[in-house]
């Protein structure tokens, strides 16, 4: 555990970006302002958050298929098991 007086540092590393215009409809949009204010985050943020999640769960589907799994049987605990033994 972490001892009070030790500072965490986060290190990210710049990645390109290219700016996307998508049209949500106005109450989704809404919605989506009032979840990020709860969670004290910007728009912005909380769409990358939510794209970046379905993308890995995506991809860890894919990759279950790949390796033979059923695609009813795979749950979402088994996906996040396989994002984390093959990071």
């Amino acid at each position: 555990m972490n001892k009070p007086e030790e500072k965490l540092e986060l290190h990210l590393r710049p990645r390109a970006t290219e700016t996307v215009s998508i049209k949500i409809p106005t109450d989704t949009l809404r919605s989506l302002e009032k979840v990020a204010a709860n969670r004290d985050m910007t728009l912005d943020a909380l769409l990358k958050f939510y794209i970046g999640q379905s993308l890995r769960q995506d991809i860890a589907l894919e990759r279950a298929i790949k390796e033979g799994e059923n695609t009813e049987t795979v749950s979402r605990e088994a996906i996040f098991k396989i994002l984390d033994s093959k990071g």
